[in-house]
């Protein structure tokens, strides 16, 4: 390939399902080097041609294709997809994909969906809650700490006060007239 960074590429050479056109924006190489538009020299740290050991390309849909994304993923846009509220169940309404376990033929298929984003989930809100809770119980408990702390130290500093005064006293009754 002899693409450069940041050219419309046509993406007949990426799978069908994401036929149109596509901007790439950066790549890193097996290496990590990162890529720069311009560079061309292969030898740089930072180069720009893409090459045979690209390892990560990032690419970003300029034009849409002719077949669609199979569905939302997020679970904001499923609820205004829908129009629903927060306490909806949006597990229902992803859609899933038919996958066989092997390449013989009297083997099972079942059913896989993605993962739905930024859904609050019933566990997901008790564990917030729960970090939230142990993180106020620290708090509070350092402020205890720090008041027992501060009450010895002062303490501490009365005593060495009323020490030093003590032997200080008779050397000050003697001094006077």
């Amino acid at each position: 390939m002899s693409d450069q960074d940041s050219w419309l590429v046509e993406a007949s050479r990426i799978p069908d399902k994401l036929k149109g056109y596509i901007w790439i924006t950066g790549r890193n190489d097996n290496q990590g080097l990162p890529v720069k538009q311009g560079v061309l020299l292969p030898y740089r740290s930072v180069w720009g041609c893409i090459g045979p050991d690209i390892a990560v390309l990032s690419l970003v849909i300029m034009k849409q294709g002719y077949a669609s994304c199979l569905g939302l993923k997020w679970a904001t846009n499923i609820h205004k997809m829908f129009n629903w509220s927060k306490e909806d169940d949006v597990h229902k309404y992803v859609v899933c994909r038919e996958v066989k376990s092997g390449k013989k033929e009297n083997v099972k298929s079942y059913t896989k969906a993605p993962n739905i984003q930024c859904l609050v989930t019933l566990i997901r809100f008790q564990s917030c809650c729960h970090f939230r809770s142990v993180k106020h119980r620290k708090l509070e408990h350092q402020k205890e700490q720090k008041c027992e702390c501060d009450a010895l130290t002062a303490k501490r500093v009365s005593e060495k006060k009323a020490k030093v005064a003590a032997i200080k006293a008779p050397h000050h009754k003697d001094n006077h007239y």
